[in-house]
């Protein structure tokens, strides 16, 4: 490290990166740090960078997508997704981020639906848990898909229910604008396929002759991502009968899992908020069919890297074109 004086290229302070500035440091010492881009100064204890604090960020919220459903049951719904910009922060204050785990396994004989997943927020801004897929095989199922953020889909029609099994509605609680949609329905006495989850983007399939896709999430760009353009949010793909191979019906774009003809449908993928696929047909044999795990969320931070560095814990920081990204893929707090 130096610092160097010309008059004719004028000041050049020391450099150094965030890992290797000096650990120990005195009041008044000055560098620039190349992993950030900016300057910054020690006032004895640490260093703190000599630009300010952004007054707004932009951000990326998903909520964690549903579990699927049991025996012949219908996909999980896609997590919420909700983006915006010029959220007012303070500085110096403290925020949470909480990252929405993805619904629970269900278990056949345990429980009457596939599990809700759980809500993302920061700052104020939430994002819902896609609802759990309906289940099939007997009197104490409930077929009908929960509702959540985007719906579950309807199980199977195992009891000849009236008019056939509704999927859960999308958007519950409701925003503006809408953070998904409605799961898919099957028709009466339908005992061989179940309906996909609604996704972010799209209603999930509805189960005709065949089991249901599930919905499409919503495609959001690099800038808000930091990353490559990508969807989050899809929907799970809807169970159907043993027999009929193990990937049945195709989850929704942003990472909705498979559903299954036979055995348990594919959980939906981690930080995308995807739902899962239900799972297929053991003709309601106890503890051989279970509905898989929805995907957790995730929630992104972005802000232009002329203002300083945040402090923060469970997020992984990256620089792409002119500004910061703070990925929370675990919850985590940030510091402005």
């Amino acid at each position: 490290m130096s610092f160097i004086i010309d008059g004719t290229n004028g000041i050049t302070l020391p450099t150094w990166t965030t890992s290797t500035r000096p650990s120990s440091s005195i009041p008044g010492q000055m560098g620039f740090n190349t992993t950030t881009g900016a300057i910054e100064y020690s006032n004895g204890t640490g260093f703190t960078q000599l630009i300010p604090s952004p007054a707004a960020v932009s951000y990326l919220i998903v909520g964690g997508g549903g579990s699927g459903g049991v025996n012949t049951g219908g996909g999980g719904g896609g997590g919420g997704v909700i983006t915006g910009s010029g959220l007012s922060i303070s500085a110096g204050t403290v925020y949470n981020v909480t990252v929405g785990g993805g619904g629970s396994v269900s278990s056949n004989g345990s429980v009457i639906q596939g599990n809700p997943g759980n809500a993302s927020s920061f700052n104020g801004v939430i994002a819902s848990g896609g609802g759990g897929g309906g289940s099939a095989g007997g009197t104490a199922i409930v077929a009908a898909g929960r509702n959540g953020s985007s719906g579950g889909g309807a199980g199977a029609d195992s009891n000849n229910t009236s008019g056939g099994i509704s999927g859960g509605l999308g958007n519950t609680p409701a925003t503006t604008p809408s953070q998904g949609y409605n799961g898919g329905s099957t028709t009466q006495n339908l005992t061989s396929y179940a309906a996909g989850g609604g996704g972010a983007g799209a209603v999930g399939g509805n189960a005709n002759s065949y089991a249901g896709a599930g919905g499409t999430g919503v495609l959001i760009s690099s800038s808000f991502s930091g990353v490559t353009s990508s969807y989050y949010g899809g929907g799970g793909g809807g169970g159907g009968t043993i027999g009929n191979g193990w990937n049945l019906s195709n989850g929704g774009n942003g990472g909705g899992g498979y559903g299954a003809g036979q055995g348990s449908g594919n959980s939906g993928t981690g930080n995308t908020g995807g739902g899962a696929g239900g799972s297929g047909n053991f003709y309601n044999t106890p503890g051989l069919s279970f509905g898989n795990s929805g995907g957790s969320g995730v929630v992104i931070i972005s802000y232009p890297k002329t203002y300083k560095v945040a402090q923060f814990t469970g997020a992984t920081l990256s620089i792409s074109g002119s500004n910061y990204y703070y990925t929370f893929n675990t919850s985590g707090t940030i510091q402005l």
